[in-house]
């Protein structure tokens, strides 16, 4: 008897263990600004890619789409108003729907995951070793230009395949 009382509170045990774990998983997707032809934009989608599967990652090629360009212009004018500099990949990271984190740059897998762990409920923005936040507004226009440019991206690829809405 005392034998199956063990194997019950294990199981037990086990059951709210992987219920809490499966609670407290996050689901991540990666918005990608960057070009086929640039190394670092290649390494950071692939890894992203291989690490977090390719599901949760959409990649804006700058170099293809005026629109995506647009996009990237206005996230470096909201994150960096007196810069001239743009570089790629930028890399907006939404954690369960809502943005958490903006990499400016390429940044390796480890190091995002440290930034997540950091970051809580505000966004923050990481270039070069150097971390800030963003106010709501600024953080709520950021959402909107990393996530809602896939609407027209699906789209562009419909009316390739079907010939209308061109």
């Amino acid at each position: 008897m005392r034998g199956k009382s063990v194997l019950l509170a294990s199981t037990l045990t086990l059951l709210a263990t992987l219920t809490t774990t499966l609670a407290q998983a996050q689901q991540l997707h990666f918005y990608v600004f960057g070009t086929s032809g640039c190394p670092a934009c290649m390494k950071l989608k692939l890894s992203l890619a291989k690490e977090f599967g390719g599901e949760a990652l959409t990649f804006y090629d700058i170099a293809e789409d005026r629109d995506y360009l647009t996009a990237l212009h206005r996230i470096y004018e909201l994150l960096l108003p007196n810069s001239t500099a743009k570089p790629i990949p930028l890399t907006g990271v939404f954690v369960d729907d809502r943005l958490r984190l903006v990499i400016v740059g390429y940044c390796d897998v480890d190091k995002l995951r440290e930034l997540l762990s950091r970051a809580g409920s505000r966004v923050v923005v990481y270039r070069l070793g150097e971390e800030w936040s963003v106010g709501e507004r600024v953080a709520s226009e950021l959402s909107k230009l990393f996530s809602n440019l896939r609407e027209p991206l699906r789209l562009k690829l419909w009316s390739r395949f079907t010939g209308c809405c061109q």
